[in-house]
């Protein structure tokens, strides 16, 4: 019985010794690296930002959008689609938008298929190429002039500006009205000259100049 006993000891002791050989001895401390840190930092900054995205839509186009192409300022963009129209509808379009507000400040339309497009490294005029062997360039600079002049205008200028744009549009002006145009800066007036003059001749008004 005795001799059980020690048999019994002897064994627990060395389970014992085996067990606390095998424990995780504690390592010296050690210093995270700068990825490390800098990965932890931008996490915390990640999660204290807004949920909600800036997010801008545009009208779009009669056809899905093709190509997309930024300008160099990074302000406005230019989008292509194709256009399967009837008669004399115009199939192909280049717009080119404020990619802040979403507006349309510029657009072609061609009858022959457009193969590609290229802004200027001043992100000011607009190569198209056709599939005929012409190039086309646009100078945007007084597009840019005018979408600069409308937004300085006070709410009562373009509630008077909306009139040409109108469901019954302005195909001519009153005295009051003509002194109205006459105050607006010349490259405003130009255009809305234009649009009148459209108006005039029955056709639809070109958004592309609202």
């Amino acid at each position: 019985m005795k001799q059980n006993f020690m048999l019994v000891a002897l064994f627990a002791l060395i389970v014992f010794n085996v067990s606390g050989n095998n424990e995780v001895q504690p390592s010296e401390d050690i210093e995270p690296s700068k990825e490390e840190v800098r990965q932890v930092l931008q996490n915390r900054l990640i999660e204290r930002l807004p949920k909600g995205v800036g997010l801008v839509i545009f009208p779009g186009h009669p056809s899905p959008v093709q190509t997309i192409k930024w300008s160099s300022d990074n302000v406005h963009l230019a989008t292509y689609s194709e256009f399967s129209g009837r008669g004399d509808v115009a199939k192909n379009f280049v717009r080119i938008w404020n990619s802040k507000t979403g507006a349309l400040i510029y657009g072609i339309g061609s009858r022959v298929e457009i193969k590609d497009f290229a802004w200027a490294p001043d992100g000011k005029r607009i190569a198209i190429t056709h599939h005929t062997n012409e190039v086309w360039v646009a100078d945007l600079s007084e597009v840019y002039e005018l979408e600069q002049k409308m937004e300085k205008l006070s709410s009562d200028d373009l509630s008077f500006i909306t009139l040409f744009y109108g469901e019954k549009p302005l195909t001519e002006l009153t005295q009051e009205q003509q002194k109205k145009l006459n105050k607006f800066p010349a490259v405003i007036k130009k255009s809305l000259t234009e649009t009148l003059y459209d108006n005039w001749l029955g056709e639809q008004p070109n958004p592309l100049r609202s």
